[in-house]
């Protein structure tokens, strides 16, 4: 309950930061909309031309295109930055200090930074890869929305292990 505690407030104050530069965070809004209508674009004229890619139908590439960005917005959002933070501490000598607070050291280095502006990404990917589910239209039973969760999930965490 601490560690759930201390995520909270660690992800309130890096929201804070990061939505106090809204130029900044409308820029960011742009690129992942410019992102993905170039990519929806190519999917498109693709198959403007064949009915196929490789054995791929239309809807199936977008399922896989919503999954990428997904998993891509998880990795930039939450992982990417903490890495590159505990990389930067580890070479200034700075950790040392996050070894010493009485929580955990692996979960604090873990949830200190935030990059809200890319899970408008998860959020893109989301409806992507729902819309690739329509328009498939193959019947989806809730157990199979559960294992491709549960899928999902072990393929982030082990990326970040």
């Amino acid at each position: 309950m601490r560690a759930m505690r201390l995520l909270g407030t660690h992800w309130r104050i890096a929201a804070m930061n990061e939505l106090q530069y809204r130029a900044n965070f409308f820029v960011q809004l742009l690129h992942s909309g410019l992102s993905l209508v170039t990519g929806l674009i190519a999917i498109w004229l693709v198959f403007q031309y064949t009915p196929s890619l490789g054995g791929w139908s239309q809807p199936e590439l977008l399922i896989v295109m919503g999954i990428h960005i997904i998993v891509g917005a998880v990795l930039r959002s939450f992982i990417e930055p903490n890495m590159r933070r505990l990389m930067d501490d580890v070479e200034l000598g700075t950790f040392d200090y996050v070894m010493t607070k009485p929580v955990d050291p692996q979960i604090l280095a873990s949830i200190r930074e935030l990059r809200v502006w890319h899970l408008v990404d998860f959020v893109l990917g989301g409806l992507v890869l729902g819309y690739g589910m329509i328009q498939l239209s193959t019947t989806t039973s809730a157990l199979d929305v559960v294992a491709f969760g549960a899928t999902l999930l072990a393929g982030v965490l082990m990326v970040y292990c």
